[in-house]
């Protein structure tokens, strides 16, 4: 059983899953639904419903032998998409086409970087050149704040 206090897809739900338990957890948003399904995967219970959480509840201890095939999908799940090395595979491909696309990124910022000074980070060079103390950081702080830089 999972409760999730404000609503938030918690780690939980990884951990039950990827430990083949059979899951009864609040049916919430953040993209449970996108990642398991329900029913087949876990179980969803209607958030700030007791009765329905103790039904699904009462439905898997009456039936242990769906309540495991529950919990085997579940673990299926979490062994096809949502392992550690899942995570690091996504963030590698996305760091190489990040890479792929660095320059192209770099000419359109370099294409933009007047009007990202005056929209975005002027404000905060004239901030910082208040605040500091260094007379030679608080002249390259304004010297940034007016583009000379």
């Amino acid at each position: 059983l999972n409760h999730c206090e404000h609503g938030d897809l918690n780690f939980r739900v990884f951990e039950a899953l990827g430990c083949g338990g059979c899951l009864v957890t609040p049916r919430i948003g953040h993209g449970l639904t996108e990642l398991f399904t329900d029913g087949a995967e876990l179980s969803c219970y209607e958030p700030g419903n007791p009765e329905d959480a103790c039904r699904r509840i009462v439905h898997w201890l009456e039936h242990p032998r769906a309540a495991t095939d529950l919990g085997q999908a579940g673990l299926a799940a979490v062994d096809a998409a949502h392992r550690e090395w899942h995570r690091a595979q996504t963030f590698t491909l996305r760091t190489r086409a990040l890479l792929t696309a660095a320059p192209a990124l770099q000419r359109r910022r370099r294409r933009c970087a007047a009007l990202i000074r005056e929209r975005s980070l002027r404000l905060l060079y004239l901030h910082w050149a208040e605040a500091e103390l260094c007379p030679g950081l608080r002249q390259a702080y304004l010297d940034a704040a007016r583009g000379t830089v």
